[in-house]
């Protein structure tokens, strides 16, 4: 795929897989579905962002204070991490989600 933007291919040449994930997905449209898409979304995990968001989880999906907690309760986090890309059934986030939902 040819990148003809230079922001663009900045952001596709990010270390953060989200960023990669959302500029695929958001600026260049491509389907969820697809093979290169798809191998971004398994790395979001991994990333920085996302390990930053979960450094610190407790083995019941909190952080160790109420889960509304503004910006460090589980909720907060998990909104973070579904506005990331993070895949469907990523356990830490079902995790958080359960405690938010309990």
């Amino acid at each position: 795929m040819e990148i003809k933007h230079p922001a663009v291919a900045w952001l596709l040449d990010s270390g953060d897989p989200s960023i990669r994930y959302l500029t695929l997905t958001e600026l260049l449209e491509k389907p969820s579905d697809s093979n290169q898409v798809k191998a971004v979304e398994r790395q979001i995990p991994n990333g920085p962002i996302a390990k930053t968001i979960l450094s610190g989880q407790h083995a019941d999906g909190g952080f160790g204070v109420h889960p509304s907690q503004q910006w460090t309760g589980a909720h907060w986090r998990l909104v973070s991490l579904v506005e990331l890309g993070i895949p469907a059934g990523f356990q830490p986030a079902v995790r958080m989600a359960n405690q938010v939902l309990e």
